[in-house]
């Protein structure tokens, strides 16, 4: 009886734990272009991620929409477009279930329009629409709002005041049009990002050329009616690439500027509620670093991915990853990628405490697949990874205030869509669980491992023991007066499979051999 109690407390720890699953995978077809663009985790912990591809579809480039499970398995992969060309730019799970996706495509009234898609769970096909005039408008961004309807942004030099304007395009959840708006002046100036924020309205970001060039940060009612604008650069110009609304209510931005260490560095704002800034940061080395992406973390903090080539032999481009403090402190940067290029577009927290980056491979001359990297809490993912020795500065930039002009304009159209499928995955690193509780102060890495893996901890071990049991509940290894931040776990003779471990600390009031369990998780032992 009492074996029958020790093994349910054992699993009953067990249950608390978080994984966290860690793998590199690349998806599409063989020496065709395929490109990812946007990606997001899904309500059962897979992912959806879409862009082009021109190894399956009807036309020279299709959309391209692939669903994974949690461990990056291809669950299905979905193509949509019609005989010319056509682009995914965005995606978002839906209130239903299914996803939209955002685009452009050479169907419509001018030579590009706004493409927006609707699937079922399943990636099915519900409906398609274009929105556009009879110049170039491209979407590329799509949220859904509060209301079940949709928010778009992107570009369009079919209306507004100058050769391209910011397009911003706000939908009901059937796709009918409620309103469409640009913004911008009298040269180009690009919408890139835009989320709805706190009091119903929209943040928009993107580049701006008429009022200096950068990074262009734009505020709006609930019906597109412009209530401030800035611009954020200086002399070394900026780019915004993406934008969120922070808890305290104010706007994170994360782009490119000159203002930095190198050529291009990643660039980081942070403003007040009413587009005031806070503070800044540039992040990157002698080269190019683009940042792409960025998200508040559940710390607080921000992560923001993109790619660099400051810290590559090759001069080709790595993804890029790096995590700071709600202060922009660097706390860590990581880059991922092989030998001929790796170009990171989205990037985001996972519920597992994780991240997940996503954007192209370059297999070599004509040859581009997409590319997923999932890592722990650290950035840890199993292989193909650097710690580059990120330069952080504090730039001093100039604010502006733009003239913005707004005006409207459409074409609603049903194209007739066409949908395929097809898709190969390859791994280049094994899926790990890093299955550790305690806030995340305590990793295991690499996890899956053969002969050795690493126990870590940002605090300090003192006196702790680290026990192991099968999957029976019996214990099968041991080690005791574990002291430090570090300790090697050795495979020795266990076979193959699942274990569960269990670390605990001395408690003195309670004599030898009672402790407190700091953290309990899985091993996985591999060939």
């Amino acid at each position: 009886m009492k074996k029958l109690f020790f093994v349910t407390v054992v699993f009953l720890g067990l249950t608390v734990a978080h994984g966290q699953t860690t793998f590199q995978k690349t998806y599409g077809g063989t020496y065709l272009f395929n490109e990812a663009y946007s990606l997001q985790e899904t309500n059962d912990s897979g992912f959806i991620v879409t862009g082009y591809t021109r190894s399956f579809g009807a036309g020279l480039e299709d959309v391209y929409l692939i669903k994974t499970s949690p461990d990056g398995s291809l669950q299905w992969a979905n193509t949509f477009g019609g005989t010319n060309v056509d682009y995914g730019t965005s995606v978002r799970q839906t209130n239903d279930m299914g996803f939209i996706v955002s685009g452009y495509t050479s169907f419509g009234v001018g030579w590009w329009d706004v493409y927006l898609i609707k699937t079922a769970s399943d990636g099915t096909l519900q409906w398609s629409q274009t929105f556009g005039g009879t110049g170039d408008d491209k979407a590329r961004s799509v949220e859904q709002t509060n209301d079940g309807g949709f928010i778009i942004t992107g570009q369009s030099s079919s209306f507004g005041a100058g050769d391209n304007d910011i397009y911003l395009i706000k939908k009901f959840s059937d796709g009918t049009l409620q309103w469409a708006k640009t913004y911008g002046g009298t040269d180009g100036d690009y919408g890139l990002s835009a989320k709805e924020t706190n009091d119903g309205g929209f943040i928009i970001t993107g580049i701006i050329f008429g009022f200096g060039s950068g990074g262009y940060l734009i505020k709006t009612s609930s019906d597109g009616t412009l209530q401030w604008s800035k611009v954020f650069g200086g002399t070394g110009g900026g780019v915004g690439y993406s934008v969120q609304q922070t808890n305290d209510g104010g706007f994170i931005l994360t782009g490119s500027s000159g203002n930095g260490a190198g050529y291009s560095d990643i660039y980081l704002v942070k403003t007040a509620s009413d587009g005031n800034l806070q503070w800044e940061k540039t992040y990157g080395g002698w080269g190019y670093d683009y940042g792409q992406s960025v998200r508040q973390t559940n710390d607080g903090g921000y992560i923001i991915g993109g790619y660099t080539n400051s810290f590559t032999t090759n001069g080709f481009n790595d993804f890029y990853l790096l995590k700071t403090d709600s202060n922009g402190v660097l706390l860590w940067s990581k880059t991922y990628g092989e030998t001929n290029g790796e170009d990171g577009f989205s990037a985001e927290q996972t519920k597992d405490g994780g991240f997940i980056i996503a954007g192209i491979i370059n297999f070599g001359v004509g040859h581009n697949n997409f590319y997923l990297v999932k890592t722990d809490n650290n950035g840890n993912s199993g292989c193909n990874e650097t710690n580059p020795n990120t330069i952080v500065t504090t730039p001093s930039t100039t604010v502006i205030n733009p003239s913005t002009q707004s005006s409207s304009g459409g074409i609603v159209s049903n194209p007739p869509t066409q949908t395929g499928s097809g898709g190969t995955t390859t791994t280049f690193c094994y899926m790990g669980i890093n299955d550790v509780s305690y806030n995340n102060l305590i990793t295991i890495f690499p996890n899956p491992f053969s002969t050795q893996t690493t126990l870590h901890t940002d605090n300090h071990f003192h006196n702790a023991t680290f026990t192991v049991y099968n999957s029976q509940g019996k214990r099968v290894k041991q080690m005791t007066n574990i002291s430090g931040q570090t300790v090697t776990i050795s495979r020795d003779n266990l076979p193959r499979g699942l274990y569960f471990i269990r670390l605990t600390t001395p408690s003195p009031s309670k004599g030898e051999g009672w402790g407190e369990v700091v953290a309990t998780g899985k091993l996985i032992v591999t060939d």
